[in-house]
């Protein structure tokens, strides 16, 4: 029989435990299995997981380790943000039968970064959302065409739609048209109404309706073409 030992509640304590001594990562993460209590007890033996072998990259270093036999699913996942408070960098954990990866970060995701021509992805319409923090996060528009964007005035709502579009229409200039409902009486998106690529900009309710109603024939006469050919 294994019997499990729990994590102490005072393991967030740890990570002035060792405040001030330079240790490497690889010995901070075992001693984190330690004093977290990571391990199984069987015949009297506490066993912890073992280290197999480290890798890098430009942006992180992953440590593998092999499991014990008995270590439940839910304490791998706590120790994610144990190690992120004792190592102060971003961690992300994983784990595939007995073997776990321990992949430590260099930097955090910036809180802001510039957009530049290298991340558009041309004749496709995959169009880039952000970051996470080991790769860039794009929306396919073509698999899922729909997107719902919310959130408290003046927290980058219009500058995200405006990044989408540019995106959209560097990428696709001969297939994408846009119809735009601009509230604001215009005031962030009628600039765009001249390119080729914009059918309408609705600056106000009244035309925003009118517009809306166009569509709608529009996509009547769509469907009434394709109805058609069916025969």
């Amino acid at each position: 029989m294994f019997s499990l030992l729990v994590i102490p509640v005072t393991f967030l304590t740890v990570a002035y435990f060792y405040k001030g001594k330079e240790m490497s990562d690889k010995k901070k993460i075992k001693a984190f299995f330690e004093i977290t209590k990571v391990c199984v007890q069987h015949k009297g033996e506490i066993q912890y997981p073992v280290f197999l072998k480290q890798t890098e990259d430009d942006i992180s270093t992953t440590f593998v380790y092999r499991l014990p036999l008995g270590v439940p699913s839910q304490l791998i996942q706590k120790l994610a943000q144990v190690l992120e408070e004792g190592l102060y960098k971003p961690v992300m954990i994983s784990f595939q039968q007995r073997e776990l990866f321990i992949r430590v970060f260099q930097q955090c995701i910036p809180e802001k970064w510039h957009w530049s021509s290298e991340l558009l992805r041309e004749k496709t319409w995959n169009v880039i959302m952000g970051r996470a923090l080991d790769r860039m996060i794009y929306h396919d528009f073509e698999k899922t065409p729909h997107m719902c964007v919310s959130g408290m005035t003046r927290f980058g709502k219009t500058v995200f739609l405006k990044n989408v579009m540019t995106s959209l229409i560097l990428q696709q200039p001969d297939h994408v048209k846009l119809y735009v409902i601009d509230l604001k009486e215009g005031l962030e998106f009628s600039p765009y109404r001249d390119l080729l690529q914009v059918e309408e900009v609705a600056e106000n309710p009244m035309e925003a309706f009118d517009m809306l109603q166009r569509i709608r024939e529009r996509m009547v006469e769509q469907v009434v073409r394709m109805k058609d050919s069916y025969f």
